[in-house]
């Protein structure tokens, strides 16, 4: 249950205004940091990396988001994918996925030269290991 509530978290704070497209590619950085484990081994610890500390994983954790209002309408839809997405058969897929990097910043991620953009979706933009 908190595993579906941390995706919920994720996918409303990170990306409610990106549609539903946007919210999946979100999930998928979430699974692909949880299945290399670099990052925790659950979905809350991958959500909540550094959040305690500078380095946010995602930026919600650690800049006040969580403690405005949400919009009702855009968390129920964050909070039904979530659960559809979390869903064993759905996460088995996420496993696959290649997406794995995100950034609201144009230009060149912390990794720079190491890594590929693989696609843009309204503010993020999304990248890859090269190779």
């Amino acid at each position: 249950m908190a595993d579906h509530r941390c995706l919920a978290e994720a996918l409303y704070y990170e990306a409610r205004g990106e549609g539903r497209s946007g919210q999946q590619a979100v999930a998928e950085v979430v699974f692909h940091r949880m299945n290399t484990g670099n990052f925790g081994h659950s979905i809350c610890a991958v959500v909540y990396e550094g959040a305690a500390h500078r380095g946010c994983q995602f930026s919600f954790t650690c800049d006040g988001a969580l403690h405005r209002p949400r919009e009702a309408e855009a968390w129920k839809k964050s909070e039904e994918l979530a659960a559809q997405i979390s869903h064993p058969r759905n996460a088995a897929a996420q496993r696959h996925r290649r997406r794995h990097q995100l950034s609201r910043r144009v230009g060149e991620p912390l990794l720079g030269p190491t890594l590929k953009k693989t696609t843009q979706i309204g503010h993020h933009i999304f990248y890859r290991s090269h190779g």
